[in-house]
């Protein structure tokens, strides 16, 4: 939660960055996002930096898509390339290497490997949904993708709590039977948060209706 109310906040600043890049040419863009990570590695050490950067990029490669495209399949590439050098060498090192690796470093270079596999699979995927013309989907089909968009955020919100920490459900000695009452409990913990948060909106919409309604007639 710490780490989404940090990405909320730097939302601002990172456009107002943004904005002022978009007349940059190709090389000394990369080189101001290079600089930008490397900031924020050197000034946020009291959190998992990887985290926020993976936000960070997410912000550079929509606006990159939307005002330099020619750019944008390039990194889009090199982002590929990197996820699968990097995680094929924490597979090997973590299930074919004898020793066993406790570093900083190596902690950093795993995270990394993970965002970029998360970057790149996130526009792989969009890649794939936009091959299909929603017209054609049969329409429950629709209606599940319309629905899982819609609680992606919330599902992503709750499902760390059943993982690890003092909430993590392992109730029994069998991994696959785990997993599914994680997914259970996420969903039902998904859907239950969703309802809650949308009687919360729905109360201070009306207040709010109530409010301007009175200041009119004022």
């Amino acid at each position: 939660m710490p780490y989404i109310i940090l990405c909320y906040l730097l939302v601002p600043c990172i456009i107002k960055v943004l904005q002022r890049w978009d007349y940059l040419e190709d090389t000394k863009y990369i080189l101001c996002v290079v600089l930008l990570i490397l900031f924020i590695e050197m000034f946020m050490i009291f959190i998992t930096t990887e985290w926020i950067i993976c936000f960070v990029l997410g912000m550079i490669l929509h606006r990159i898509e939307d005002k330099k495209k020619h750019l944008f399949n390039k990194i889009l590439i090199f982002i590929f390339f990197l996820a699968i050098v990097m995680n094929s060498i924490q597979i090997y090192t973590e299930y074919f290497y004898n020793k066993k690796i406790v570093n900083i470093f190596y902690t950093s270079f795993c995270n990394y490997a993970h965002v970029f596999l998360a970057i790149f699979l996130f526009y792989f995927l969009r890649c794939i949904y936009k091959l299909f013309n929603k017209n054609k989907l049969k329409r429950n089909v629709k209606r599940l993708l319309d629905l899982s968009d819609k609680v992606s955020y919330d599902i992503y919100l709750v499902h760390h709590i059943y993982i690890l920490g003092p909430y993590q459900i392992m109730l029994t000695n069998y991994r696959y039977l785990n997993i599914v009452i994680v997914i259970l409990a996420t969903l039902s913990t998904t859907f239950l948060l969703r309802i809650i948060s949308n009687n919360v909106l729905y109360t201070i919409k009306k207040r709010k209706n109530k409010i301007i309604n009175k200041v009119r007639r004022k």
